[in-house]
């Protein structure tokens, strides 16, 4: 469960892999951020300049901030309970539990006990949770991307929103990171030549994509029935909230980058990633925000609630208020705040957790939402592996009671959820991290690019009105694909 504590033995043969891998340089080295203005350097012609060399934006949509890794040192990946380590050219893999080697790498690259270190940029799988908790036998996978990724980077772009009248500032010196001066200056000619002149390539193409048929699984119908049996095992007392996805699948191809842009033009989001690597790339436009962790402050933010939005203004107004007055959506996001309030409870000082707002409206290009924020303090020494296992995966896409929730969706799944429904972002060793809910996310391999949907199910959902809320959420991936 989720308090077991890590296996000793496990946490030092991972250390020392990772030792042997990636040697610490001596001194206080840390990272080395070079800050750009979005207003002055457009993020996604930056992004085009860069990803080739990680393959990794987080993207803050239009008015939020820009984070793109210049360089990884390493990649930690792993599957199925097992760990997968590269660096300096060589690759090992552990016997060890993805979360454990996590925290052995954070431990690594903390300097001399300080937190400042290396960044690591990537994603939990929500089949993760499968290893903090007893669950069912799992589907078997049938998308090549392992459960979790992380590049570990100590350089990267920061686009500052308050960095006014700023291209990219290049003023921090080469003895704050872990590569040498020679590095550092061919990285920045690389990159300003590459500014200069936009290349062409995979990363940038167009789409080029014949209309295609999309697939679900389960389908419409089954869909249905999945919330009718979900509806009936609530009334039987059961549980009181299960989120249930249907995944939808469909041929893309085009480029990786070209969808995502499409996406990111009719749906910019606050928590927008792109992950590509040579078999899979992730398209990220969440809204959500699973965890900030500042200083031992740590916030979530659970979003539950939606309508699509309106044909014109006066529609508009009314499905927004449609979801304000409804009970059935209140009593489904009241019962995931209580949710998230018990995982940061675990772990967080008692009587800190609290909430800060409930049932704000937040309004996107093409639905309404509520959401509710959740605070607390951590208690001392609490270590990212602890955070994660009391709160992952995130409240919203599980349901109450969690465990329980947990195992009704994977009864109601035909096929995992991989990166969909975990979490994307960064976390620094030190123990301060931003992680994405991802929802809104694709991923595509082999040319084909698939999409989990879910909803809530309560007491009182109706499985038709699911079913078309499914669909509201999807649109946006349903209009770039068509049009692709």
């Amino acid at each position: 469960m989720w308090s077991d504590a890590p296996d000793h033995r496990q946490v030092q043969a991972a250390r020392r892999t990772i030792a042997d891998l990636l040697p610490r340089p001596g001194g206080q080295s840390g990272p080395l951020r070079l800050r750009f203005d979005p207003g002055a350097a457009p993020p996604a012609m930056v992004a085009s300049a860069a990803v080739p060399r990680v393959g990794v934006w987080l993207d803050g949509g239009d008015a939020g901030g820009h984070l793109i890794p210049l360089r990884a040192l390493a990649v930690l990946s792993g599957a199925d309970g097992r760990s997968r380590f590269q660096a300096g050219g060589a690759t090992r893999v552990l016997d060890i539990d993805p979360l454990v080697a996590l925290d052995a790498l954070l431990q690594h690259l903390a300097v001399d006990g300080t937190g400042v270190g290396p960044r690591l940029f990537g994603y939990l799988g929500y089949d993760l949770g499968a290893l903090i908790e007893d669950m069912p036998e799992l589907p078997a996978p049938d998308r090549p991307l392992p459960d979790m990724w992380f590049a570990v980077c100590d350089v990267w772009l920061e686009g500052d929103p308050a960095a006014a009248d700023r291209s990219i500032d290049w003023s921090l010196r080469a003895e704050q990171t872990w590569c040498g001066e020679s590095e550092l200056r061919t990285l920045r000619r690389e990159l300003q030549t590459r500014l200069q002149t936009p290349v062409e390539s995979d990363l940038v193409g167009s789409a080029v994509n014949e209309s295609t048929t999309v697939s679900s699984r389960p389908d419409e119908a089954g869909y249905r029935r999945a919330v009718s049996r979900t509806v009936a095992r609530i009334h039987a007392g059961d549980l009181f909230e299960a989120n249930i996805c249907r995944r939808l699948e469909a041929d893309w191809c085009g480029s990786p980058w070209s969808l995502y842009q499409k996406l990111r033009a009719s749906n910019p989001a606050d928590y927008g990633a792109y992950l590509v690597c040579p078999s899979w790339a992730v398209l990220s436009m969440s809204p959500e925000l699973f965890l900030r962790v500042r200083d031992d402050e740590v916030q979530t933010r659970p979003i539950k609630g939606t309508r699509p939005r309106g044909g014109d203004s006066a529609e508009d107004v009314r499905l927004l208020q449609q979801l304000r007055d409804s009970e059935k959506d209140a009593a489904e996001l009241s019962m995931i705040v209580d949710l998230a309030r018990n995982d940061l409870g675990r772990v967080c000082i008692p009587g800190s957790v609290r909430v800060h707002e409930h049932r704000a409206a937040m309004t996107l290009p093409t639905v309404h939402h509520t959401y509710s924020v959740v605070a607390a303090e951590l208690l001392p020494a609490t270590s990212t592996l602890r955070l994660l296992r009391a709160a992952f995966p995130p409240a919203s896409i599980t349901g109450a009671p969690k465990i329980q929730a947990m195992r009704v969706a994977y009864a109601e799944e035909p096929c995992r959820r991989g990166v969909a429904m975990g979490s994307i972002g960064w976390i620094d060793p030190g123990g301060d991290m931003e992680l994405s809910v991802a929802i809104r996310t694709a991923t595509l391999t082999d040319g084909r690019v698939t999409y989990h949907a879910g909803c809530g199910i309560v007491a009182h959902s109706s499985p038709e009105e699911e079913l078309e809320e499914t669909v509201a959420k999807a649109l946006p991936l349903l209009q770039a694909i068509d049009n692709g």
